[in-house]
This record gives structure tokens, C-alpha cells and sequence, in this order.
């Protein structure tokens, strides 16, 4: 591709971008939560970086999401590996971030990766009763 002029002249700009629906568009929201670490160009992240970043707001979510199903930490632990909390909750975490499989398993103790698949295909199929009660609390979560 090659440039083979230039448009300087102001109002044929601002013609051209009112056609376009681009002049005076409205600027997003400030976010509220801090910004995560910058992406390259290519669209792949700063490695160590960005998945610290993940994890760190993936681990938030998780606090929220045993608070509203009104669990804590030690009882989590204590419950089976494919206990109905544990796997909305690896539904959840999977469906509302980027984190990887491995890490959902290793936080929700939940043994080998296939049952955060496992549990990811049962929620969607809601077919428990527990569990569609459990996903309509976390879906309440922002």
C-alpha cells in the first residue's frame, strides 16, 4: 500500500468523518478497575506479566463468588472434587476470565484439569437443580 496524498484541509476531514460517524465520538468510560499490563501488537500479552495480572483478578472473583454462595476457603477445601459449588465456580471462573484450566483445578482443589471441563459442560447443561440455584447467584455478580 502506498500513500499518494494527503487531505489537509480541515473541513473536507471533518465532512469525511461525519459520514463516517466518527467525529465527536463519545470517549469510553473510565474504567474503574486499573488498566492490565499493555498488549503487543501482535495481541499476545508480556508473559509472567499479564497472566500474574489474570490470576490476581481471577482470585478476586473467586473471593466474591464463595462469598455469595456463602462459603469460605476452609470449607471449600473440605468439600469433594466435584462438589456442586466447586464446579459452578470453575463454570464461572472459566465463563468470566482467561485464566487456564490448571489453574482453576489447582484453586478449587478440584484434582485433574478434565473435571473443570467436565464441570464447565454440566453447569452449561444445568439439568441439577443445586446447580442452577448456585449459577443464579453468581450470575447476579458483575
Amino acid at each position: 500500500m502506498h500513500i499518494i496524498s494527503f487531505i489537509e484541509d480541515r473541513k473536507v476531514i471533518r465532512v469525511i468523518l461525519n459520514h463516517l460517524g466518527l467525529w465527536l465520538v463519545k470517549s469510553r468510560p473510565i474504567p474503574k478497575a486499573p488498566a492490565p499490563p499493555a498488549r503487543n501488537q501482535d495481541g499476545s500479552g508480556q508473559g509472567d506479566e499479564l497472566r500474574d495480572y489474570d490470576e490476581r483478578q481471577a482470585l478476586k472473583m473467586l473471593k466474591k463468588g464463595l462469598e455469595v454462595l456463602g462459603i469460605n476457603e476452609s470449607e471449600l477445601e473440605a468439600k469433594a472434587k466435584g462438589a456442586v459449588e466447586k464446579q459452578v465456580l470453575a463454570w464461572w471462573l472459566r465463563k468470566k476470565t482467561v485464566v487456564s484450566r490448571r489453574w482453576i483445578s489447582e484453586e478449587l482443589g478440584m484434582g485433574d484439569l478434565s473435571r473443570v471441563t467436565s464441570a464447565v459442560r454440566k453447569v452449561n447443561m444445568g439439568k441439577d437443580r443445586e446447580i442452577r440455584r448456585c449459577k443464579m447467584h453468581l450470575e447476579g455478580i458483575s
